[in-house]
């Protein structure tokens, strides 16, 4: 959706969307609704998107020289080397981008010269502190060309102070990132500063860290974003922040469905909340141990209580006659798996915490394994690296996390 709202043929999209819009409600396709929902919900904002082409430059572009440091003591080294041998034909411009209350703003100051420039780039919903950064090197290089044509006659070089690594690589390789816009406009910046003979070079320049020119250009990005909310420029909404909108709009819906639903509730009792974290159980492991691990934390796992339940054996009870067989029963009761218990999983006693853990939770399904517990699993074998992350048994920390659900 984001892509194609950011499409150049997005304006050809809208003429026939407007067209279609007369039909019936039920003969919308699914991206029309979406883009209307979208709008009505707030993460769509009601501005032009940013228009993304396939290439910003020809293959044969030269890009500008970039200069990034390996270390902030070297790029502040690297900056006052540049001052000491700088004549009067060459420029130090500094740029910022910042954000306070919600608002960004950018700006480019030449301290030498006593000039500024400032711009309001709108709300973080519809920017980001990134495309204030291009914007300040856009407006580097609209200053230069100024200042060429007004009051160094002589000028042949121009060094931009760029405290933003990212926004220092965009400018030499523009892509099709967010902020292409801007990154267009630099580039046509740079050709015609090289038009008029002056060559530019882009030095990253560590932040706070007391450089006059940064901390000046820093200053004038908050007055940007702290000044009047006009806008001395076309600003259109970035697709990043769009992208960032739905993300968190998505998992907060995620979140109340997850806290409301009937579903997963075995689960629910292990992740309070939604989280991509619980990916990390299942990283560089095989596949039936991520299997186990899935069957195990949600206990439809095929010992003798679950089946019991879908009615597939007659009795729930495990074979040691001690219990029902249960995942909480073998993992921390059943006497036929206790030296595995042992070994694997030590002193840990607590069935939540073996299962919310990364390694205990891989530790319990290699002990499924081990102890044959599981016919569909007989005939894999264990690995050599499968223990890898078990060399030594985690100790339990005595917390009583025990849970109340039936089938642990």
């Amino acid at each position: 959706m984001c892509r194609i709202l950011t499409s150049s043929i997005h304006q050809e999209l809208t003429e026939g969307q407007r067209i279609r819009q007369r039909r019936a409600q039920k003969l919308w396709s699914p991206i029309e609704r979406t883009a209307i929902q979208g709008r009505v919900d707030g993460w769509i904002p009601n501005i032009l998107p940013e228009i993304r082409h396939s290439y910003v430059v020809p293959p044969w572009w030269t890009a500008p020289a970039i200069y990034i440091a390996s270390s902030a003591d070297n790029g502040i080294k690297a900056h006052d080397i540049n001052a000491l041998c700088r004549d009067d034909g060459v420029l130090d411009i500094f740029t910022d981008g910042s954000a306070i209350g919600g608002y960004v703003g950018a700006a480019a100051v030449a301290p030498r010269l006593k000039e500024g420039r400032l711009c309001y780039m709108g709300t973080e919903e519809m920017t980001t502190v990134f495309g204030a950064e291009l914007q300040g090197i856009v407006m580097a290089t609209a200053m230069t060309m100024t200042i060429k044509e007004t009051q160094i006659q002589n000028l042949w070089a121009v060094n931009i102070y760029v405290d933003n690594q990212a926004a220092i690589r965009a400018s030499a390789n523009p892509g099709r990132q967010s902020g292409q816009y801007l990154l267009k406009e630099i580039v046509q910046g740079i050709d015609r500063l090289r038009g008029a003979g002056i060559r530019v070079q882009i030095h990253w320049i560590p932040a706070h860290v007391g450089v006059p020119g940064n901390e000046e250009a820093d200053r004038a990005a908050k007055t940007a974003a702290q000044g009047p909310r006009t806008y001395s420029r076309e600003v259109f909404y970035m697709l990043a922040t769009c992208k960032q909108k739905l993300r968190k709009r998505v998992f907060r819906q995620w979140a109340k469905e997850w806290e409301n639903g009937v579903t997963g509730r075995t689960i629910f009792h292990l992740e309070k909340e939604p989280n991509l974290g619980v990916l990390t159980k299942h990283t560089g492991i095989r596949r039936p141990l991520s299997s186990l691990i899935t069957q195990l934390r949600t206990g439809k796992i095929a010992l003798a209580h679950y089946l019991h339940m879908i009615q597939r054996r007659d009795s729930p009870r495990c074979p040691c006659s001690q219990g029902i067989q249960t995942v909480r029963h073998i993992l921390t009761e059943c006497p036929r798996t206790q030296d595995l218990r042992e070994e694997l999983l030590g002193r840990a006693h607590d069935i939540r915490r073996i299962l919310k853990d990364s390694a205990l939770v891989k530790a319990a399904a290699i002990l499924v394994l081990r102890g044959n517990l599981l016919g569909q699993f007989q005939d894999v074998t264990e690995a050599s690296d499968d223990l890898q992350a078990q060399e030594k048994p985690l100790e339990d920390p005595g917390a009583d996390g025990s849970m109340t659900a039936n089938h642990y």
